[in-house]
């Protein structure tokens, strides 16, 4: 897959999340907390105890940091992505029609169903999961003579190029 960080061109003082539909965050947190006072009781008890107070602290996180679910106005994105933030107002005023349309073309260019994006401040981080090994250029079972490799690295390069023109991040638009 492939991480990106990139300048944003509004400012947001909310932190916003964009994650698949399908991922729950606290339903992982909550297996793995339980996972984890699983082995400390069959390993020992200050493993228990490490086990425990990591498993309590996550919990308070989740439960008294949580940001409220963005209700937005496209439906398609509301099936497909789970949008939070700490203020609705602000969020909506990023996540604008044109931005959610945007992330969904990402997930045909990269052939991938699971991106999760990160707003904060005057950065935007993309996570984006893909099934293809990006960026190397060789390959062992193919010839290095063979042009298709490099052309495949510069169409990799190139993807990463065209998000900051497709989000229009170049531009400042002044809102």
């Amino acid at each position: 897959g492939v991480i990106l960080n990139l300048r944003f061109n509004k400012f947001a003082k909310t932190k916003i999340f964009i994650t698949p539909q399908s991922e729950n965050g606290f339903m992982i947190m909550l297996f793995g907390g339980l996972f984890f006072c699983l082995i400390g009781i069959f390993a020992n008890l200050l493993f228990l105890a490490f086990s425990l107070f990591w498993t309590i602290l996550l919990f308070y996180v989740i439960c008294y940091h949580r940001k409220k679910k963005i209700d937005l106005e496209d439906n398609s994105f509301h099936k497909k992505y789970y949008a939070e933030a700490t203020d609705q107002i602000e969020a909506r005023y990023v996540l604008t029609p044109s931005f959610m349309e945007r992330l969904r073309n990402l997930e045909t260019v990269f052939d991938s169903k699971n991106i999760t994006c990160m707003i904060d401040g005057t950065y935007i981080t993309f996570a984006i999961n893909t099934k293809h090994d990006l960026f190397e250029i060789g390959d062992i079972n193919v010839s290095m003579t063979d042009s298709r490799q490099v052309r495949r690295f510069y169409d990799e390069v190139t993807a990463i190029c065209n998000i900051i023109d497709h989000f229009k991040f170049n531009e400042r638009i002044g809102l």
